[in-house]
């Protein structure tokens, strides 16, 4: 077993609550995991367990007050570390897909004034066509290509 001992909490400080244990009696810990938060008038700090081992005691419960240097719990060094649950893989992508999630409607393309849907590169500005760019900037050659007056910022012949 491993004593949790309050550490020195600060120069002046030397007691502190307990303001809330941060895992559960038989709880497994990793070395440096926080166990217990203690609260003082001027800090709270997170006790780290010194060891990893399941928690044995809580010899002090929430709101209590500790000294520099009490012992608040032990951890047992000796119990067995939970085996990580396996990951279930699913049979079908049907039994993946949560069935009380909403799916979310369908896209209804915009449409102009006609009732005409809107193409993704159609502008708002009447008379005016933007063109997306890729990654070769060919823009400016399918604006040239379609005889277009003005496309983005360029205009052409």
């Amino acid at each position: 077993m491993k004593a949790l001992i309050v550490p020195t909490l600060g120069e002046s400080i030397t007691e502190a609550v307990i303001g809330k244990w941060l895992v559960a009696v038989g709880e497994y810990v990793q070395e440096g995991e926080p166990v217990v938060d203690l609260e003082t008038d001027k800090i709270t700090i997170q006790l780290p367990a010194p060891v990893g081992g399941a928690l044995s005691a809580q010899k002090y419960q929430v709101g209590d007050t500790v000294r520099v240097g009490d012992e608040v719990g032990s951890l047992d060094e000796a119990a067995a570390k939970p085996e990580k649950a396996a990951v279930a893989k699913p049979a079908t992508p049907e039994e993946a897909r949560p069935s009380a999630v909403p799916q979310p409607p369908a896209e209804v393309p915009e449409r102009d004034s006609s009732g005409k849907p809107l193409s993704p590169s159609a502008s708002t500005h009447p008379g005016r066509q933007t063109q997306a760019t890729d990654a070769t900037g060919s823009a400016q050659a399918r604006c040239a290509q379609g005889g277009r007056r003005r496309c983005n910022t360029h205009v052409t012949a």
